[in-house]
């Protein structure tokens, strides 16, 4: 299951939820009844998911420029002793 938003309130576990007049209604084992703007919650939805995107963009940026501009490292071959011909 994927959680996609955390809606913190309640000090105990949410017993049920309904919606009603755009807005989202949460009920709690703490005797609280919450109400939860839905439009507001859909747009925390929606910055997430593209902040989510945003930061895949940036991490194929960083290694495609590493890829790109990156130090070429040299191959350390082994040093061999010369040979002395007599």
């Amino acid at each position: 299951m994927k959680v996609l938003d955390e809606l913190n309130g309640h000090e105990n576990g949410v017993g049920c939820l309904d919606f009603a007049y755009n807005d989202l209604f949460t009920g709690s084992f703490d005797n609280h009844i919450l109400c939860w703007d839905y439009a507001e919650i859909n747009k925390r939805l929606k910055e997430r998911a593209f902040m989510r995107c945003e930061d895949i963009n940036s991490r194929r940026f960083e290694y495609f420029f590493k890829l790109l501009y990156g130090k070429k490292k040299k191959k350390k071959g082994k040093k061999g002793k010369k040979s002395a011909k007599k």
